[in-house]
Parts: C-alpha cells; sequence; structure tokens
C-alpha cells in the first residue's frame, strides 16, 4: 500500500509551478521564433550592407537576453535548479546586443565570430542542461543534447570560415542564427511539454 496523502499537496503551489513553466516555455519560443526571423533575414538578403544586420542582430540579442532575465524571475526563490545559468546567458546576450548597437561600424565585421560564440556557448549550456534532465529522469533529456550538438556545429563551421565573403558570411551567418531558433523552438514544444 502507497502512503500518498492529498493532504501533502498544495494546490496553489502546483497551480503556480505550472504558471512559471508555462512563462519560461514562452521565453524560450520568443528567443527561438526572433533568432529563427533574423536567420531568414541574413539568409536571404545576402546584398543589404552587414551594417544593418548588426542593428537587427543588436536587438535581437538585447531581446533573447531580456527574455532569459524574465524568465529567471518568473520563479520564485528556490525553484530553478541553476538560476546563475539564466542570468549569466542573459547579461551576455544583453551585453553583447549593445556592443553591436553602439559600434555598428566596428563591430560589423566581427559579428559572425561574435554570433559563433554566442551559439557555442549556448549549445554547451544545452547539452549541461540535458544531462541535468537525464538526471531527474526526463525522457526527452537528449532532445537538448541533440539541439547543443546541432548549435555547436553550425558554430564551429562559422568560427572556421568567418570572413569568406560578405555574401557567405551573412549567408551562414542565417544558417546558424536559424539553427538555433529552431532549437530554441523545440526545445520549448518538446522539452517542457
Amino acid at each position: 500500500m502507497s502512503n500518498f496523502s492529498f493532504q501533502n499537496i498544495n494546490i496553489a503551489d502546483l497551480i503556480q509551478k505550472a504558471k512559471n513553466f508555462k512563462i519560461h516555455t514562452c521565453c524560450i519560443l520568443t528567443g527561438g521564433i526572433i533568432m529563427s526571423l533574423l536567420g531568414i533575414f541574413s539568409m536571404f538578403h545576402p546584398g543589404r550592407a552587414i551594417l544593418s544586420l548588426a542593428v537587427f542582430i543588436g536587438f535581437g540579442f538585447v531581446i533573447a537576453g531580456i527574455s532569459h532575465i524574465f524568465a529567471l524571475f518568473a520563479y520564485k526563490n528556490g525553484s530553478v535548479d541553476h538560476p546563475c545559468w539564466f542570468m549569466t546567458q542573459g547579461v551576455f546576450e544583453i551585453v553583447l546586443g549593445f556592443i553591436l548597437l553602439a559600434n555598428i561600424g566596428v563591430t560589423a565585421l566581427s559579428i559572425p565570430v561574435m554570433v559563433a560564440f554566442w551559439v557555442l556557448i549556448d549549445g554547451i549550456m544545452r547539452m549541461t542542461t540535458s544531462f541535468q534532465l537525464k538526471k531527474a529522469n526526463i525522457g526527452n533529456w537528449w532532445h537538448l543534447l541533440l539541439y547543443g550538438l546541432i548549435s555547436m556545429f553550425f558554430a564551429l563551421i562559422l568560427l572556421t570560415r568567418p570572413f569568406a565573403g560578405i555574401i557567405a558570411v551573412t549567408f551562414l551567418l542565417g544558417v546558424t542564427l536559424l539553427a538555433w531558433g529552431i532549437t530554441a523552438i523545440f526545445e520549448a514544444i518538446n522539452i517542457y511539454d
């Protein structure tokens, strides 16, 4: 016989955790959609000046960073295992976005390298999270591991060929952003359902 008792369940806590989870999923989905759109723009408008791309990507980083920080504060204290990851990624994205926006002329040529490092860090964080999900016996943990590996693959390609030409770089940059965005969308749909 089980010792389960309905008296030990706090319905208000369960409802709050469900709301927090939904907000977190929406934030990841929003960031994924924004990065996917930026990736598509980069791929299909390579003739546009890379300076304008710096502006769009700068705003994208700021919004994605705000989404990560907002996701952290959507949870009550102690309900997230490693809140520093949310804060670290969010702050990193916001700072990178403002650097891009403040120094558009200087940073335009370094965009591919910065994006590659950002996607590489994000891929490593996804892989780390996947192992935590595995320890927690969450069945779809391997999806996040796969998404992290895909992100890292595209980031490494971008790092090895950052200045192959403006058209090639903007297309590869677009593919990398699109891959990151799609992996975030699938993360929101498949991991947190």
